[in-house]
């Protein structure tokens, strides 16, 4: 298993059976949250965390989370585009995203 691979599995494990925001995930962490007022519970995808990175954006409550996803979706398109793709499919999408996480990371912990 490679490191990317296995980065995957850890922060985002159905990266490739989601459309970039796990929806159970997120009510589960909005149900930990704040109703039972217990720890924060993660829900960000790859998607979310590449959009919050991208963005500078330290939000880590649910209305901050519905805003990742707002503007994720438009870099995804803006992005897959640069790409030489025309069509932004999800294969494609989850390529790109794949790609700029990796370089958003490598320049976070200078790798």
């Amino acid at each position: 298993m490679s490191i990317q691979q296995a980065t995957l599995l850890y922060e985002d494990q159905d990266f490739y059976e989601h459309i970039g925001v796990d929806f159970i995930a997120l009510i589960n962490a909005f149900y930990t949250s704040y109703i039972k007022r217990s720890h924060r519970v993660g829900a960000s995808t790859i998607t979310m965390q590449v959009a919050r990175l991208h963005f500078g954006m330290n939000t880590h409550v649910i209305f901050g989370k519905v805003e990742q996803i707002k503007k994720f979706e438009l870099l995804a398109d803006e992005w897959t585009i640069e790409s030489g793709e025309m069509t932004p499919t999800m294969k494609v999408k989850r390529k790109v995203i794949k790609e700029k996480y990796k370089t958003l990371i490598e320049d976070i912990y200078n790798v």
